[in-house]
């Protein structure tokens, strides 16, 4: 068995990758599950039906996709694409989310906040000894909104762990101590998109806690919402290398072109609070219904997310844990992440009340497409202003 070890510092939360390569010639038991409906929305989905069953024939697509209300399954389908001897995909199956991951976090940090433990205008340096002192003037609400204008130390933080580092905490804190390029904060309140800034948001958690932060997100938000598939990579400390803890619920993701598909590692536990969550589409939508009825954040505080607003483009402003653009002329908010091995899409419609979930176990399944076509079915055909738009928009 041969690996190829890719160390590489990436958007979608994903920082190494192992490759094997695969005899796969292609989908020949096709194992897939469709719940087309026509909803209270006057929806009708037999496009995204066709091209979905279409891109798994091909080997193209692998995964979920789901759209519900806080009360309804509006539509669900799965398949397993060309990887044929994985198990069946179904709502239950476990996807690495990676930097939808941060709206996870985003959503302990706003607990925080609520309970008074925490405030946005918190500096930095009150968590981090070792920060320079460039740094003060840096907060909790920079780092949430990806304006820090901090370096992102991610790679820095994935040679700590190669080092022999197994707490996350102390890998953080190392990376920030010995970050070779003088810190700049000139950039403070404009928008650059920044993982690290979120494993420094899960120390700062963990420190206001006085938990790990993965039983943190546990306690907070896996169990109220009632994600009971849901956890947080480990690095298992037992195995002596670079190693997660097995999550036997996990589906193998893979990249490479159709009929040829290669298996994919990667480091998520490295990045505690920017890409590390495992969730099935039963979990997200029990997350975005514990979203809404308030399970998980007050009004207020929901108000107090939604107020901390910065502009990225013309077509995109961000606010903790998301991305916020225009589709149909119908505000969306939304966060993506992937591209080793998985892709994740997890988006909401407030005005229509509906919420999007897309998980695919393939690192290039064609995503935006499907979600455009699922759009026109959903909301009615796109106009030309509106594509012109969306130019520039974070996404995957």
């Amino acid at each position: 068995m041969t690996f190829k070890i890719i160390a590489g510092l990436l958007l979608s939360a994903c920082l190494a990758s192992c490759t094997q390569g695969l005899d796969n010639e292609g989908p020949d038991e096709l194992a897939t599950s469709a719940i087309p409906s026509t909803s209270q929305l006057g929806s009708d989905f037999s496009a995204t039906d066709t091209m979905l069953t279409e891109a798994c024939a091909t080997d193209v697509f692998s995964g979920i996709v789901t759209i519900v209300t806080p009360t309804d399954m509006i539509y669900s389908f799965a398949c397993n694409g060309g990887a044929t001897d994985d198990p069946t995909i179904t709502s239950d199956t476990n996807f690495k989310l990676f930097s939808t991951s941060k709206q996870i976090t985003a959503t302990v940090i706003m607990q925080l906040i609520e309970s008074g433990d925490l405030s946005l205008e918190t500096s930095v340096s009150d968590f981090f000894a070792e920060a320079p002192q460039s740094w003060n003037d840096v907060t909790v609400r920079d780092l949430l909104i990806h304006s820090s204008g901090i370096p992102d130390l991610t790679l820095g933080l994935l040679q700590q762990y190669q080092s022999g580092v197994v707490q996350h905490t102390d890998a953080v804190e190392l990376a920030i101590s010995t970050a070779e390029t003088s810190p700049d904060t000139s950039g403070t309140g404009s928008w650059t998109y920044n993982n690290f800034g979120y494993e420094m948001l899960a120390v700062i958690a963990a420190k206001t806690s006085g938990q790990p932060f993965d039983a943190l997100v546990r306690m907070r938000v896996f169990e109220p919402a009632g994600m009971v598939h849901a956890n947080m990579e480990q690095l298992d400390t037992k195995a002596g290398d670079m190693v997660a803890v097995p999550d036997d619920g996990l589906i193998q993701g893979y990249n490479g072109t159709a009929g040829a598909r290669t298996e994919t590692l990667s480091y998520s536990f490295v990045q505690q609070g920017a890409g590390a969550v495992h969730a099935s589409a039963s979990d997200m939508i029990n997350y975005y219904r514990a979203l809404s009825d308030g399970r998980l954040l007050s009004d207020d505080s929901r108000a107090l997310r939604r107020a901390q607003t910065l502009t990225v483009s013309d077509a995109t402003t961000v606010i903790p844990g998301w991305f916020i653009t225009q589709t149909r002329d119908l505000e969306t908010l939304s966060h993506s992440g992937g591209s080793n091995g998985y892709i994740s899409w997890f988006g909401i419609i407030p005005e229509r009340d509906v919420a999007i979930i897309m998980l695919s176990n393939y690192g290039d399944a064609p995503t935006r497409n499907i979600r455009e076509v699922l759009f026109d079915d959903l909301l009615g055909p796109v106009s030309p202003v509106e594509v012109d738009a969306h130019n520039g928009a974070h996404n995957d």
